[in-house]
C-alpha cells in the first residue's frame, strides 16, 4: 500500500504541473514538447490503471477532493486550470496519448 500511496502522489503531482504548465498556453515549442512528454507518460496503461484503481468505490475515501476531481478529470482526458475543465486535446492530440516514445 506504501508503493500505491507514493504511485498516487506522482500522479497527482504530475496532473497538477501539468495544469499549471498549461495556464501559459505557450508557442514555445520546448515548452509544448514537454508537456506533451508528460501527458504521454502520464496516460501510460499503468498509470491509467492505478487512477481506475484509486476511482473505485472502495477506494475514493483514500483521496482528497482536489486529487479525486483531478483523477476524475484526467480519465476523461480533461485538465483542471484555474477552476474549469480544459480538454487534454487542446495541447495535444489524444491519440496521441497511447503512443510512449
Amino acid at each position: 500500500m506504501k508503493n500505491m500511496r507514493y504511485a498516487v502522489l506522482y500522479i497527482a503531482s504530475g496532473i497538477k504541473e501539468l495544469s499549471n504548465a498549461v495556464i501559459t498556453d505557450t508557442d514555445d515549442p520546448e515548452e509544448k514538447a514537454r508537456i506533451e512528454e508528460k501527458l504521454k507518460e502520464l496516460s501510460s496503461d499503468d498509470i491509467k490503471s492505478i487512477i481506475d484503481f484509486m476511482l473505485e468505490r472502495k477506494n475514493k475515501y483514500l483521496l482528497d477532493k482536489e486529487t479525486l476531481k483531478m483523477f476524475k478529470a484526467f480519465k476523461h482526458d480533461e485538465l483542471i486550470v484555474n477552476g474549469e475543465l480544459v480538454p487534454i486535446k487542446k495541447y495535444i492530440e489524444v491519440d496521441k496519448l497511447n503512443t510512449i516514445v
